[in-house]
């Protein structure tokens, strides 16, 4: 490969890029490496055959703001004023001199409160994900997890039936906290659009290497807008909810190399009535998360692979 096409084949990436013999010289560059020096320990080190290094790095526009940087500050401004209008709430409902109406709006408090607390951690995960820490993991024992907590906490009614028709086992590869928060979501969301009555269906199985878990709801289903825009960051078709546990569950499912999707379980049009005291269409919805899975105990999926033989070093 010629200088000039080893230069044509950096400029195609979209971070500053430059390539180094064994000895460290300098061969190419792209244009974004020209303009900005690598940013302290931020430089990603690829080893390549015959000594050769390619190191990148993400170019930084000062002219906009840094969403991460904004993200912290935002936690930082809301966190502490949340926490103190919570415990200001307790206080006030434990207090024996107050009651009727009183105790009414401070419950509103406390429960508004909670909200804007789960809101605000949801955009902070989406917008600043932790580290990935993948491991092989059971993905059938996760989501039987999932949808046990949920129903300590009071957020799975006893009215809602649940049909475990998962495996025993399901070996799957990623990141087993992040995966638990996206079946969190999945399995909420499931339930509330359920509002108190149906059945939640969980299965799944090992497909083409993949492990496949299914969560399926009795709910209205999704309009077409909605299955468009499901993990669409901030969009819900419900006003209480703030429209960002799907998105942060597709990211974190993509993260680990999966796939997750959203379905009707029956392919007719949703048709809803202006009139309230009609009868709506019951379809329900499925959501499929997919993720890589172990060949066998000791190996790791094509994902994991890739990396290490990438052999990704961040100084």
């Amino acid at each position: 490969m010629t200088t000039s096409q080893m230069t044509a084949w950096l400029e195609a990436m979209p971070d500053a890029a430059r390539l180094l013999d064994a000895e460290g010289v300098l061969i190419a560059q792209n244009l974004r490496a020209q303009v900005q020096l690598p940013p302290e320990k931020q430089t990603e080190i690829h080893r390549l055959g015959d000594g050769l290094r390619l190191e990148t790095w993400k170019v930084i526009n000062v002219s906009e703001p840094d969403v991460r940087s904004l993200a912290n500050g935002l936690a930082h401004t809301l966190r502490n004023p949340l926490s103190s209008i919570m415990t200001a709430a307790d206080l006030v409902r434990d207090d024996p001199h107050i009651g009727g109406e009183s105790v009414m709006l401070v419950e509103i408090i406390a429960k508004e409160s909670r909200q804007l607390n789960r809101i605000l951690t949801d955009f902070l995960n989406y917008v600043r994900p932790r580290s990935a820490q993948p491991e092989v993991f059971d993905l059938a024992h996760a989501l039987r997890d999932s949808v046990g907590l949920l129903r300590r906490e009071k957020a799975l009614p006893d009215s809602i039936e649940v049909r475990d028709d998962l495996p025993p086992k399901l070996p799957a590869w990623g990141d087993e906290s992040a995966i638990r928060q996206s079946l969190h979501h999945v399995v909420k969301n499931a339930v509330e659009a359920m509002q108190g009555n149906g059945t939640l269906r969980l299965a799944g199985e090992l497909f083409d290497k993949r492990g496949r878990v299914h969560i399926e709801d009795d709910g209205p289903g999704f309009s077409h807008e909605s299955l468009a825009r499901a993990f669409e960051p901030f969009y819900s078709y419900t006003p209480e909810c703030a429209g960002l546990g799907l998105a942060v569950a597709q990211s974190n499912v993509h993260r680990a190399g999966g796939r997750i999707s959203i379905e009707n379980r029956r392919q007719e049009p949703i048709e809803y009535s202006m009139d309230d005291s009609a009868e709506k269409p019951t379809q329900g919805a499925r959501v499929c998360i997919e993720l890589h899975a172990p060949d066998g105990e000791s190996e790791l999926p094509v994902a994991a692979d890739v990396l290490r033989q990438n052999e990704v070093v961040t100084t």
